[in-house]
């Protein structure tokens, strides 16, 4: 990214609520659908516009999130689907980055390290193992680490 390109996504003219328009409004719509009252939902989906924006996260994988967000906010998980997701996980870095799958898992916790807020609430909703989170955040690790932001 040069400065100029830089400066445009890091100033006024960038507007991460914007460009996960689509996301935020999925967590809305589920909120109210779980009987939450708009100004609540639109607090809820707030919370994840500073995240999207930390991580400079793809509008796909924000959806992603979204919707792992929105699912287990509806349906608490239990220990036999966490463990199913973990296995689901594990076989998608496997197939998608073979013997890299270690180096970006590693690289995907040190990410969520330097972020110990939405660390926290991945460990407490387990998305932490939910296959479309941890694809979200693998992608995000494997960009960061080629653009040196990740050492």
């Amino acid at each position: 990214m040069s400065d100029s390109d830089s400066a445009l996504h890091n100033g006024s003219l960038y507007d991460p609520a914007k460009t996960h328009a689509t996301a935020l409004r999925e967590i809305e719509t589920n909120e109210i659908e779980g009987l939450a009252t708009p100004e609540a939902a639109k607090a809820v989906a707030a919370q994840f516009v500073p995240v999207f924006a930390r991580y400079d996260m793809q509008p796909t994988d924000a959806s992603n999130i979204a919707a792992a967000v929105s699912h287990v906010r509806r349906t608490p998980a239990d220990a036999e689907t966490v463990a199913g997701w973990a296995a689901k996980s594990k076989d998608y870095l496997r197939s998608e980055y073979g013997d890299n799958a270690g180096q970006v898992l590693a690289d995907t916790q040190k990410l969520l390290a330097k972020d110990p807020a939405f660390k926290a609430y991945l460990d407490k909703t387990q998305l932490g193992s939910h296959p479309s989170v941890v694809r979200a955040m693998s992608n995000t690790a494997v960009a960061f680490r080629k653009a040196g932001k990740l050492k």
